[in-house]
């Protein structure tokens, strides 16, 4: 079960349905009626290239039906949600920048509300170094 506390924002009795009702960019890619460089695919969850890359990794990881982005909600019935997310997000790191994956250099983040434009729980794989000097740590 990979939806726990926080549960999809409406609940549709297929994926395909979730899918269909989905108002955000997401679902237009998800439908594929936008360009998508796909990074993973499964029956869950959904890996891509950002729209605009803004560096070499810019990715996004997103479960396929539709949840809140509020990941200060997210509490311990949604670990496998988290745990799976995260998963995704590091193999997209290792095979998308093996270097940088290798030095640990790339960064796993939720934007936290107000600080989001899609309101689709989804989770940045970046490379960290590559953004620019103002965001590095």
């Amino acid at each position: 079960m990979l939806f726990g506390k926080t549960a999809p924002l409406a609940f549709f009795s297929t994926l395909e349905a979730d899918i269909a009702a989905n108002p955000t960019v997401f679902g237009a890619l998800l439908r594929r009626e936008q360009p998508v460089r796909v990074l993973y695919e499964d029956e869950t969850l959904f890996a891509f290239r950002n729209i605009h890359p803004y560096a070499p990794l810019a990715g996004l990881v997103i479960p396929k039906r539709r949840m809140r982005q509020d990941p200060d909600n997210l509490g311990a019935s949604d670990l496998d949600l988290v745990k799976a997310l995260r998963r995704v997000a590091l193999e997209v790191c290792e095979r998308e920048q093996p270097a940088a994956f290798a030095k640990g250099d790339y960064w796993l983040r939720f934007h936290r509300r107000p600080f989001n434009s899609v309101d689709h729980l989804h989770l940045h794989p970046r490379r960290r170094r590559s953004l620019p000097h103002v965001l590095a740590p």
